[in-house]
């Protein structure tokens, strides 16, 4: 009971910590129950922010054909990243998960929120230039 009542403690106390002393997880003096922390809570506001950008695609659609298709790409894109997620776990092996896994769902969860963005803003989707 101890053990979960400081992991808790450390998951809602410590990323907030981390931000007051404008640290980032790339921090190398970061301790690795630091370095967790920090990687969850990046993920956990990168989730917010998908989750907030969906929301506003779907409101800013009144075509009922369109809402429905972006219902269910998200539900497809969903299937997707837990499909991800489930395979870089089995590759990590259960060794650090945060550390082997959050960066890279962190980042397709920040691109898959950057994309509904673009498309709650310009109602359309946003075409992804293959070269810069």
């Amino acid at each position: 009971m101890r053990h979960a009542a400081l992991v808790l403690v450390l998951v809602l106390v410590l990323p907030g910590a981390l931000r007051a002393q404008n640290r980032s997880c790339s921090d190398p003096q970061l301790s690795m129950v630091a370095l967790g922390a920090c990687m969850d809570s990046a993920y956990a506001r990168a989730d917010r922010d998908l989750n907030g950008a969906y929301q506003a695609a779907l409101a800013t659609l009144s075509d009922t054909a369109q809402r429905a298709a972006l219902v269910r790409s998200e539900r497809a894109w969903i299937a997707y990243r837990d499909a991800q997620r489930a395979l870089r776990d089995d590759f990590a092996g259960g060794n650090h998960p945060s550390m082997e896994v959050l960066p890279s769902m962190t980042a397709m969860v920040e691109a898959r929120a950057r994309f509904l963005h673009s498309l709650a803003s310009e109602h359309y989707p946003a075409v992804e230039k293959a070269c810069p």
